[in-house]
């Protein structure tokens, strides 16, 4: 998860569904894969 944020730049995950453009994102669906990122960077500054 990490390495797929960092390769798409410092705005990983966007309301608009940016994490779509990987793989995975296309695979879980752009909505759905920002919910993922979204606790995962809340994890992280936690």
């Amino acid at each position: 998860m990490v390495q797929i944020n960092q390769s798409v730049g410092t705005r990983p995950c966007n309301p608009f569904g940016g994490c779509g453009l990987s793989g995975l994102g296309m695979e879980n669906g752009p909505y759905g894969f920002h919910d993922v990122c979204r606790r995962k960077l809340v994890t992280r500054m936690l």
